[in-house]
């Protein structure tokens, strides 16, 4: 069997050590919190901004567990206190001048660890979860990070929250949690206050938001299945045998028109709503980590493997533009 075309790769992004977490925003612009000496519980670390492979910024920071990059170019990041609880307190969040990587303002998470944060799709507010004795999701407005943040929804009681995403409109916010045994519990709800309740309940490895109130999830079984919040039986259903299982591998492109899935060595293009395979491609990341802009046309690769590195690629090359 012929071995797919290789994904042209317009930057590479690259760390001495681990990268923590990773994202893109719809310029090219890259923000990334990373370990910059070996790895231990006093090790240096730091958050840096890259553009068109270039790093144009690097400032200290302590743990940064979880970052987010905003169109207009405002930068967050999580410090994640010590995996024993205790040396440094609770976590802090940060946003940083997309000029110089200067803080512009910083405030105290409600959590011992935190898991994740979510920027908005306009850019307005910021989703925080973590360790809590209620687990709810935060919710911060970016304008003003000092403000009393309010909870964004009741705390997914199907395990340990790690991940939150949000509706392609900004109407919702979904959280998934995860727990070793049965599989990951993901529950979606809104996130406005005055409508706590869930609206969608399933069980899945990944998950991600669509467009049209659609959720996009996938199991170990390889199967790919295509929902809508407001209805309890899929839209549509497929098994894809050349799927393996990974963490973090699916992205939205194009607008919300494909979907890109992490395969061993390669990425599978598939079109929305049918669910229809459109292209394959070779990568050299193994179960690769997928990470996409909002408009859909950069697309960051990482190897699972190592961590040190990402690629960043034009989404046009797998929709065939």
């Amino acid at each position: 069997m012929a071995k797919p075309p290789k994904v042209e790769i317009r930057a590479r992004i690259e760390s001495p050590w681990k990268i923590h977490s990773i994202a893109v925003n719809d310029d090219g612009c890259v923000l990334m919190g990373h370990e910059v000496d070996a790895p231990g519980p006093r090790s240096a670390h730091a958050v840096s901004l890259m553009r068109g492979g270039k790093q144009r910024w690097s400032t200290p920071a302590d743990w940064p567990y979880a970052v987010a990059i905003a169109n207009d170019g405002a930068c967050y990041y999580a410090v994640r206190n010590w995996p024993d609880g205790g040396a440094h307190g609770g976590s802090t969040l940060h946003a940083l001048s997309f000029e110089d990587g200067t803080e512009r303002a910083r405030t105290e998470l409600p959590f011992d660890q935190v898991s994740s944060i979510a920027l908005s799709p306009d850019g307005s507010s910021l989703a925080t979860v973590g360790d809590h004795k209620d687990q709810a999701p935060r919710l911060f407005a970016t304008n003003d990070l000092a403000a009393p943040p309010r909870k964004a929804m009741k705390a997914n009681k199907g395990g340990k929250m790690e991940q939150l995403l949000w509706s392609v409109d900004g109407r919702w916010l979904g959280s998934i949690a995860r727990k070793r045994n049965p599989k990951p519990a993901m529950t979606i709800a809104v996130r406005e206050p005055s409508a706590r309740a869930a609206l969608w309940h399933g069980v899945a490895d990944n998950a991600i938001a669509c467009p049209d109130d659609h959720i996009l999830t996938f199991t170990r079984g390889a199967t790919v299945e295509l929902w809508s919040i407001h209805q309890e039986q899929p839209l549509r259903s497929v098994t894809i045998d050349q799927i393996r299982s990974v963490t973090h591998n699916l992205a939205l492109l194009g607008g919300g028109t494909h979907v890109a899935i992490g395969c061993f060595e390669s990425i599978m293009v598939l079109s929305l709503p049918t669910l229809a395979i459109t292209g394959t491609f070779w990568v050299d990341q193994t179960s690769p980590r997928l990470d996409a802009s909002q408009n859909g046309k950069h697309l960051l690769v990482r190897d699972s493997r190592t961590d040190t590195s990402a690629a960043l690629v034009s989404t046009d090359q797998l929709l065939g533009a």
